[in-house]
C-alpha cells in the first residue's frame, strides 16, 4: 500500500534488525509495531531517541493495544503519533504524509530557533523579540549583561529617554501597521541613570495568515560614535561662533551691542541653551547683566551677582570668575554645591555652565556666561576655544573703549561733558537736513556769560571751571531731551531747540533758559550773579541761513547786537524781535486775564437735522481783552499752551460750562450735554481724569460733560489713550473724536476707542453738496461711525443744501452758522425760550 502511494519502504523482521536498518538507510519516518520478537517496539523507540541522529525523525507506533497506559507509554518513549490496529490501509499513506509535513515544519522551526539562539547568544547587539504591544518575549544575553536580569515580559519602551519616547512609539507603531521594518536612533537610560545612544531596526514576523505577529528589534550601541560626532559638531560650532564674533568686532562700535551680538551668536550658532553677559560696576562691584539670549525665563530678574567676596551675591560662579580673572566651569550643576543659583538653573533645564572673564588690561570688566542642557558639556578642547572666544570679545571691548575715549576727546568738551563746537556744528547740520522734510522749525541760541573773566581773575581757575560746569548744568536742565546743548567757546554756550511747531514757541523756550541762568551762583562761599546775553537764528527763514554754518554765524551776530542793547537776547531777523516783544506783552496780559475775569464761554448749538431740535452744545473759549474786545481762541490759545496757563484756564472753562449746562437743564432740557475742547497739554497730564474731576471739585458732578480731543493727540500714545478714555467713560464723561479725517488715525485703533462721538471736519462739509468725492468720503465716515456704535456730528454747516445732504446721509447732529454763531449763555437762553422745540435753519 505504501509503495503504491509513492513511498520507498525498507522492512525489518525484528527490533534488532530495525536498529541496523535505521543506521544503514537513514529513513525519513519509522512505522513501528509494539509487540515484536527480541526487542519490542518501545525498547526500539527508546534506543532511537537516544541516538542524536534519530531524535527528530518521526516514529509512528502501530499496535492493537488500546488502553491509555500503553498509549501514554508510547508517547513518553518519544512516539510522534499512534495508529491503532486494525489499520485503515487506504488512509495510512495520507496520515504518514501529514506526519512527515508536520515533522519538517517542526524541524525547520527548531533549526531556525537554534540559529536565532546561536546568533543572539554570540552577538554584541541587543536583540529582542517583541509582541505587538512592545513587550519583550525574548531578550538577548547582551540585555542581561547591561541590566543584570532577564527582561522577558517587560515593556521595551520603559528605558527610553522621555524626549525620545513618542518618536520611538510612533516608529514601532508604523512598523507593525505597515509590516516594513523602520530604523530609529534614541537615548537609553540604564539602571544607574547613565545614558547610551542606540540605533535600532525592526523586522516583522508574520503568522500563518500573513498578519504581523511579532517584531524582532536589533539595536546597536552607538554611544561612543555619537558622542564623538557631537563633540566634533560642538567644536565646529564654537569655531563658527569665533568667526562670527570676530566679524562682529570689526563692524560694531558699541559695547552693549557687541555683548548682545555675542550672546545671540552663542545661542543661535553655538546652540547653547542660554547666554548672558554682565559688566562690573566699578563703584559698587555689582555684576549687572547687560545682554542675554536664549531660555532666560526670568532667571536674571531673580539671580543677583557681585564681584565682592563679603556679600552673598559674590559667592557665585560669576563672582569667582571676576575675582579670579579666569574661567570657572560646573559640568554638573545638580551635584555642584558651589553653584549658588543651581536650583534656578536646574528649573530651566540647565545642566552645565561656564563663566568666562572679559578682560581689559589687567582688569576683569565683566564676564560671559554660557549654559548647556547637557551635563559634562565643557571639556578641555572646548575650553581652549571658549577661552579664545572670551579673549576676542575682551579685545573688542578694549578697542571700543579706546575708540570711545578718542571720540569723546574729539567731540566733547572735557570740562562740562557737553558737545564741543565741532560736534555741535555736525549735529546742527544733521538736524537742518532732517528739518527740510518736516513742517517743524528749529532755533539756534548762542549764550555768552558777561564778565566771566572777573570770576576767573578773582576766584581762580578752579572756581571758574566750577562756574562753567554750573552754567552747562542749568542750560541742560532748562531744555527738552530732544534739544542739543554745547560749549562752543571759553565762556560761550549754544543750544539747538528742535521740534518747534511755530514761532510763538521760541520765545517761551528761550525764556526758560535765561530764567534758569538768571540766578545766584555760590562759589567758594561767595554769591555771584552774572549777566547773560543771547543771539538767536531760526531755520527755515529767508535770511537766517540755510546751512549749519550760516545759522551759527547769524546767531553769533545776533548775540553781538544783544551785547550792545538793553535786551537779554535778540533774533537775527529784526522783525522777529518785534514779534517776540508782542509775544511777551501777550503772555503778560494773559497771566492777568483769568484773575480779572476776562475769559468768556460762547456756545454753538448742535442740532438734529431731522427735527431741528437742539441736542447739545459746544463751548468755545474767548478772551474779552481790555481795549481790544472779544478775541477768538486761535489768537491766544497757543500762548496759553506754551506757558502752561492752559491748565488753569481749562479748569475754569470746564467749571463754567458745567454751571451753564446746569442752568439750561433747569429750563427743561434735562438731557442736554455740553462739549468742551481739551488742549493736548491738558490731555497729557499724568492723571487726566483726576485733572477733570479736580476742575469741578469733589462735590460737583461731571454728568452732561463731553470732551473733544483731536485724533492727532490720541495717536501719540494710543494704548495709554485708550486706557484713559475707558476711565472717562466710567465717570460718565462722553468723548468726541474731533477733526476726524484730517490726521493720521488708524481705523484699527479707532475701533478700539471708547469714544461715543465722531466729528466730521468743516473741510469735508464745505463742498459735500457739489463734490462727489467729498460726498463719498462723508457717507463712508457716517456709515463707519454707525457701524462702530458712534454718533456723528458735522461741523461748519452753513447752507440749506449742506443740511439736506447730511440729513439724507443720516448724520446725527450738525452745527454751524446756518443755525447760530457762538453766542453767550444769555443769548442762548433767550433763543431756547423763543423756540423751545426747535431752531429754524437760517
Amino acid at each position: 500500500m505504501l509503495e503504491s502511494s509513492g513511498f520507498r519502504v525498507v522492512e525489518a523482521r525484528d527490533g534488532n534488525e530495525a536498529l541496523e536498518v535505521f543506521e544503514r538507510d537513514n529513513p525519513d519516518l519509522v512505522l513501528l509495531d509494539v509487540e515484536m520478537p527480541g526487542l519490542d517496539g518501545l525498547e526500539v523507540l527508546r534506543s532511537l531517541r537516544n541516538a542524536s541522529r534519530a531524535r527528530d525523525v518521526p516514529v509512528v507506533m502501530a499496535t492493537g493495544l488500546g488502553d491509555v497506559d500503553s498509549i501514554s507509554s508510547a508517547y513518553s518513549a518519544g512516539a510522534t503519533d499512534f495508529i491503532s490496529k486494525p489499520i485503515n490501509w487506504a488512509l495510512l499513506p495520507h496520515r504518514l504524509r501529514y506526519i512527515l509535513r508536520s515533522s519538517r515544519v517542526t524541524r525547520d522551526l527548531a533549526e531556525s530557533e537554534e540559529k536565532f539562539r546561536l546568533i543572539t547568544e554570540s552577538s554584541a547587539d541587543f536583540i529582542a523579540l517583541l509582541d505587538l504591544e512592545g513587550r519583550r518575549l525574548y531578550s538577548s544575553p547582551s540585555y542581561r549583561a547591561f541590566f543584570g536580569t532577564d527582561l522577558a515580559g517587560s515593556d521595551s519602551f520603559r528605558e527610553i529617554h522621555p524626549d525620545d519616547l513618542e518618536t520611538i512609539r510612533n516608529t514601532f507603531r508604523e512598523t507593525v501597521e505597515s509590516g516594513v521594518g523602520r530604523a530609529a536612533k534614541f537615548r537609553w537610560i540604564l539602571p544607574d541613570r547613565s545614558l547610551r545612544y542606540l540605533e535600532s531596526k525592526g523586522s516583522v514576523i508574520r503568522d500563518e495568515t500573513g498578519k504581523v505577529s511579532r517584531v524582532v528589534v536589533v539595536s546597536t550601541d552607538v554611544t561612543e560614535r555619537t558622542l564623538q560626532q557631537e563633540k566634533i559638531e560642538r567644536l565646529n560650532r564654537i569655531t563658527s561662533v569665533l568667526g562670527d564674533i570676530n566679524s562682529a568686532i570689526v563692524r560694531i562700535r558699541d559695547r552693549g551691542e557687541l555683548l548682545a551680538e555675542a550672546c545671540r551668536i552663542a545661542v543661535d550658532e553655538g546652540h547653547f541653551a542660554f547666554a548672558w553677559a554682565g559688566l562690573v560696576d566699578a563703584e559698587t562691584q555689582a555684576i549687572l547683566p547687560v545682554a542675554w539670549t536664549g531660555n532666560e525665563q526670568g532667571f536674571l530678574g531673580v539671580a543677583k551677582f557681585s564681584a565682592r567676596e563679603d556679600v552673598p551675591e559674590g559667592n557665585t560662579l560669576s563672582g569667582r570668575v571676576v575675582r579670579g580673572k579666569r574661567p570657572v566651569v560646573s559640568n554638573d550643576i545638580e551635584k555642584d554645591a558651589v553653584v549658588r543659583h543651581g536650583k534656578l538653573a536646574l528649573a530651566r533645564g540647565f545642566r552645565s555652565v561656564v563663566g568666562l572673564p572679559l578682560m581689559v588690561g589687567d582688569t576683569a570688566v565683566g564676564l560671559l556666561v554660557l549654559y548647556s542642557l547637557v551635563p559634562g558639556y565643557f571639556d578641555d578642547e572646548e575650553m581652549r576655544l571658549l577661552e579664545e572666544l572670551a579673549g576676542d570679545i575682551s579685545f573688542g571691548l578694549d578697542h571700543i573703549e579706546k575708540e570711545r575715549e578718542v571720540h569723546h576727546l574729539a567731540y566733547y568738551d572735557p570740562l562740562t561733558g557737553l558737545a564741543n563746537r565741532r560736534l555741535f556744528q555736525e549735529t546742527l547740520g544733521t538736524l537742518v537736513e532732517a528739518s527740510r522734510r518736516t513742517p517743524n522749525r528749529m532755533a539756534v541760541v548762542v549764550i555768552d556769560a558777561r564778565g566771566f573773566h572777573v570770576v576767573n581773575d578773582n576766584l581762580g581757575r578752579h572756581a571758574g571751571d566750577a562756574f562753567l560746569k554750573s552754567i552747562g548744568e542749568r542750560i541742560s536742565g532748562a531744555v527738552a531731551s530732544s534739544d542739543t546743548v554745547g560749549r562752543i567757546g571759553g565762556d560761550q554756550f549754544a543750544v539747538i531747540l528742535s521740534e518747534l511747531a511755530h514761532d510763538s514757541q521760541v520765545a517761551s523756550r528761550i525764556g526758560k533758559i535765561f530764567e534758569a541762568l538768571d540766578a545766584t551762583y555760590e562759589l567758594n562761599g561767595q554769591s555771584i550773579r552774572l549777566l547773560f546775553k543771547g543771539g538767536v537764528s531760526i531755520f527755515p527763514t529767508s535770511t537766517d541761513g540755510a546751512t549749519s554754518d550760516a545759522l551759527l554765524t547769524n546767531a553769533e551776530a545776533a548775540l553781538k547786537r544783544a551785547k550792545d542793547s538793553a535786551d537779554m537776547w535778540l533774533f537775527y531777523e529784526p522783525h522777529l524781535n518785534a514779534a517776540n516783544a508782542n509775544r511777551l506783552v501777550l503772555e503778560s496780559a494773559l497771566s492777568r486775564a483769568l484773575a480779572s475775569g476776562e475769559f468768556r464761554l460762547l456756545y454753538q448749538p448742535k442740532v438734529d437735522p431731522r427735527s431741528g431740535r437742539v441736542t447739545g452744545l459746544e463751548a468755545l473759549l474767548y478772551w474779552n481783552r481790555p481795549g481790544r474786545g472779544l478775541t477768538p481762541p486761535g489768537d491766544f490759545i497757543p500762548a496759553l499752551e506754551d506757558t502752561g496757563m492752559i491748565l488753569g484756564v481749562g479748569s475754569w472753562a470746564i467749571r463754567q460750562a458745567m454751571s451753564d449746562v446746569a442752568r439750561l437743564r433747569g429750563m427743561g432740557y434735562p438731557t442736554l450735554r455740553v462739549a468742551v475742547n481739551v488742549s493736548p497739554v491738558q490731555f497729557r497730564q499724568r492723571d487726566f481724569p483726576a485733572y477733570l474731576a479736580s476742575a469741578l471739585g469733589t462735590n460737583e458732578s461731571l454728568d452732561g460733560l463731553d470732551i473733544e480731543i483731536t485724533e492727532s493727540v490720541m495717536m501719540e500714545d494710543i494704548e495709554a489713550c485708550i486706557a484713559v478714555l475707558w476711565r472717562l467713560q466710567r465717570m460718565g464723561i462722553g468723548v468726541a473724536l474731533d477733526d476726524f479725517g484730517t490726521g493720521y488715525s488708524s481705523l484699527n485703533y479707532v475701533a478700539q476707542l471708547p469714544a461715543g462721538t465722531l466729528k466730521i471736519d468743516k473741510s469735508f462739509v464745505d463742498d459735500v453738496a457739489s463734490n462727489p468725492r467729498r460726498l463719498a468720503i462723508v457717507s463712508t465716515v457716517i456709515s463707519l461711525a454707525h457701524a462702530l456704535g458712534m454718533k456723528v456730528v458735522a461741523e461748519g454747516v452753513e447752507t440749506m443744501e449742506q443740511e439736506r445732504v447730511l440729513r439724507d446721509l443720516d448724520c446725527d447732529e450738525v452745527q454751524g452758522f446756518l443755525y447760530s454763531r457762538p453766542i453767550p449763555i444769555e443769548q442762548l437762553e433767550a433763543m431756547l425760550r423763543k423756540a423751545p422745540a426747535a431752531i429754524v435753519a437760517g
